[in-house]
Parts: C-alpha cells; sequence; structure tokens
C-alpha cells in the first residue's frame, strides 16, 4: 500500500519518489504508512478533499467559507488543493458531467490564478 502511495503521488519520478521518502524518513523514521508518504509529499488527503466537496455541494456560503479557511490554516498550498480537487472531481461517479464540468472549470481558474502568483489567503 505504501508502494502504491508513492507511485501515484510521484507520477513515475524517481527523483520524486525518492525525494519523498528522504523527507518522510525526517519526519517519521523507519518504514512508512500510505498516510506518511502522503503528508511527507505535502498532498491533500483523501478525506479533506472528500470533506471540501461535500461542503461544496451544499452551497451554503458560510459552510463554503469556513471549510476554504480551515484547509487554509491547514497549511496545504493551493496549488495541491486545487490538484486533488481536480483529480476527486474527474473520478466522480456520483457527479453528472454537467455538474463536474462546472467545477473543472472553476478549478481551472483556481489553478490559473496561483500559477499567477495569488495570494492563497
Amino acid at each position: 500500500a505504501t508502494y502504491d502511495a508513492l507511485l501515484r503521488i510521484s507520477h513515475g519520478d524517481m527523483r520524486k519518489a525518492i525525494t519523498t521518502m528522504q523527507s518522510g524518513a525526517a519526519l517519521f523514521g523507519g518504514d512508512l504508512s500510505p498516510a506518511q508518504v502522503i503528508e511527507a509529499a505535502g498532498e491533500l488527503p483523501d478525506p479533506m478533499a472528500d470533506r471540501i466537496l461535500n461542503v461544496v455541494a451544499k452551497t451554503d456560503f458560510r459552510q463554503v467559507q469556513t471549510a476554504a479557511k480551515d484547509t487554509a490554516l491547514s497549511g496545504y498550498s493551493m496549488a495541491a488543493v486545487v490538484d486533488k480537487l481536480f483529480d476527486r472531481v474527474v473520478g466522480a461517479a456520483d457527479m453528472s458531467d454537467l455538474v463536474k464540468a462546472g467545477m473543472l472549470e472553476r478549478l481551472a481558474r483556481a489553478s490559473r490564478a496561483v500559477a499567477e502568483g495569488c495570494d492563497e489567503h
């Protein structure tokens, strides 16, 4: 399972895999769990991504605002958040294509803003 997490995170890039393993060993020592590999790579964990998507689906502004603030305060880069949400939306079997298209369009705008150096907070 740890190997699978490392392979998924590195996308087959051996340098990134080694760097992630080194970071994980420095942070946690010894054998790494899949969750530790994900944390060492700075990737947003699946439960957090699911929480964000569930809150956004409800469209209650206050809940969305709270989830956004909590995510920003958790220390993950907005690039990592957008990338993870993009992957989760693309793979969501319970969303219609129309809903996916709308969410992906908004994520693309967010990705562009992050790439252009927007303030992440």
